[in-house]
């Protein structure tokens, strides 16, 4: 576990608990004395974890797994691991309804419970070249993924924001990689309050659990669906994106 160091002493409090659980269960803890923020903390402990293992999977405190959750991210890291189209393994999905089998290809990265291969983590370029006055750019990153993203990626390059998973949607778009998700998502994310660094609300989207371990069904042939891509991207459409403003 890669243990940011605290912000104030409400943090100082919630460490000392953490620590003292993670020991309980014989857990490897690299501290931080300082805080890093969430994009430094997660990526040099990446690179750390890169250094050591062919492949990995990560999670952040504020998750709830589905008991199948390790034995589907096993099974696709090894399944998948010689494809060169797949950078991630995603165990968070929206519910679409033009998915009909058991796993799919995304062209956006979630890092809600993910794995992927050191290889591949590797080639991120963390600080890419990436303006307001590339507009070609921007509109296709854009058109391809919502409208969210022009403005997280410009805030993450200026340190505006702590956002890592950004530049790794922008590898994904810039390199025409994928992530596979589940049909049925295999994670839960309980980490939606005044004190999240980036998500203080939930999702305006629809999520179906795998309640009926039907993540398993993933012997087919993974092929990009434009209908699906339009699907996820609309999630994010500034349409959307107000709608669930005001439904809050």
């Amino acid at each position: 576990m890669f243990l940011d160091g605290p912000k104030n002493s409400l943090d100082e409090k919630a460490l000392l608990k953490i620590k003292s659980t993670c020991n309980e269960y014989n857990i490897a803890i690299i501290a931080r004395k300082q805080n890093l923020g969430l994009k430094k903390n997660i990526i040099l402990g990446l690179n750390f974890i890169a250094e050591k293992h062919t492949s990995f999977i990560v999670l952040e405190d504020d998750l709830i797994l589905d008991s199948n959750f390790l034995d589907y991210h096993s099974n696709m890291l090894l399944k998948y691991k010689d494809d060169d189209r797949i950078f991630s393994i995603s165990g968070f999905s929206p519910y679409l309804t033009n998915v009909k089998d058991g796993i799919y290809l995304n062209k956006r990265f979630s890092s809600w419970g993910w794995s992927t291969w050191s290889s591949k983590w590797n080639e991120v370029d963390f600080k890419p070249i990436y303006s307001k006055g590339n507009i070609l750019l921007r509109l296709r990153f854009i058109n391809s993924l919502g409208s969210d993203v022009d403005r997280m990626l410009l805030d993450s390059i200026k340190n505006l924001n702590n956002s890592w998973a950004i530049l790794v949607t922008f590898h994904l778009f810039k390199n025409e990689l994928f992530s596979i998700a589940p049909r049925y998502s295999l994670v839960e994310n309980n980490g939606f309050d005044e004190l999240a660094t980036h998500t203080k609300s939930k999702p305006r989207f629809s999520v179906v659990y795998d309640d009926l371990k039907k993540a398993y069904d993933t012997d087919i042939d993974l092929i990009p669906s434009s209908a699906i891509f339009r699907e996820h991207r609309s999630i994010y459409s500034l349409l959307n994106r107000v709608k669930g403003k005001l439904s809050r």
